[in-house]
């Protein structure tokens, strides 16, 4: 039997783990693999083009090593070879069938992906990180009332883990529950006040309900805290841009690109405002004390939630 470890909070968690020599190991890779800079609203992992995959056939006994360097190698078909092999070698190890269903989900395999985190969870209902992933694979596919009702069963398994409630918030605002979702946001960061998706993901609910202003501080918070993240600085300069900060949009356009070369948004976007002018009436934002005003309001809102951080 697998032991169970305590999660790490942060704002997309990884946590690495030393492979026993055994067969039943737990995974030492990243839990989570690296986001996409494409989506504008997400925090799950960028995967390959679904197609109908041509598995390496797979011969004598497979060790938890072997499917785990194929992950970590990117060589993803192989490890789901692998990890099959293994399961069906191993058929009471939950983290066998957890780390195939890592594998299927990055070979573009979303439904076998779904499957295999669901025979983990049977094979060890309190799985965490399966029940996390199939979550969010399931609100990938658009099933979000089946996504909703997974996240809230990982806040009722752990009401102080800030990913859980980060998935709560995705379905309620794909179920169109815009009010639920930014409480369940508000949750998260009292949980984790640098996590950055939640703020991101916050800040493109009021985008895309015309609340400007309230945007802005989230984004503002997420790109200080993650520059380098591509995503987070095209919505930061979304926000701008409606908010006539034409001059302070165009940095943050740039820095999305300089972040990822391949981000279109962010390449159209700075097109778009290079040809404008900036408006002399408008001031211009001190992001900095934005941002800073936005780490204040996390702190009331601890107080508020009664939120108790696990170290």
């Amino acid at each position: 039997m697998a032991r169970q470890f305590t999660p790490v909070m942060a704002g997309m968690v990884a946590l690495a783990v030393v492979v026993q020599a055994c067969g039943d190991s737990k995974p030492r890779v990243q839990d989570i693999p690296d986001q996409s800079a494409s989506p504008s609203m997400t925090d799950a992992p960028s995967v390959a083009t679904p197609s109908e995959p041509v598995q390496p056939e797979v011969t004598g006994p497979v060790s938890f090593s072997d499917g785990e360097t194929a992950f970590q190698e990117r060589r993803y078909e192989q490890a789901v070879a692998l990890f099959i092999a293994y399961t069906t070698q191993h058929p009471d190890n939950a983290w066998g069938h957890y780390m195939l269903g890592l594998s299927e989900w990055k070979s573009g395999q979303p439904e076998r992906a779904a499957a295999a985190f669901e025979t983990a969870l049977a094979k060890d209902s309190t799985h965490r990180k399966a029940l996390l992933n199939l979550t969010r694979v399931l609100l990938e596919t658009g099933k979000a009332e089946d996504g909703l009702a997974r996240a809230e069963r990982a806040v009722q398994m752990d009401s102080g883990n800030a990913e859980g409630w980060r998935l709560v918030g995705r379905a309620r605002f794909d179920l169109g529950q815009s009010d639920e979702a930014i409480n369940a946001y508000r949750h998260a960061l009292a949980l984790d006040e640098s996590d950055g998706w939640s703020m991101n993901n916050l800040g493109m609910i009021y985008l895309q309900s015309g609340r400007y202003s309230e945007a802005l501080p989230p984004l503002a918070r997420a790109t200080e805290l993650a520059p380098e993240r591509a995503t987070f600085q095209n919505n930061l300069g979304l926000v701008l841009e409606r908010l006539g900060q034409v001059t302070a949009a165009t940095t943050a356009y740039r820095a999305a690109i300089a972040a990822d070369t391949t981000h279109s948004k962010a390449v159209q976007s700075l097109a778009r405002v290079e040809s404008q002018k900036q408006k002399e009436d408008v001031v211009p934002v001190d992001l900095a004390v934005i941002a800073k005003t936005f780490a204040d309001e996390i702190g009331r809102w601890k107080q508020e939630l009664a939120v108790v951080v696990k170290p």
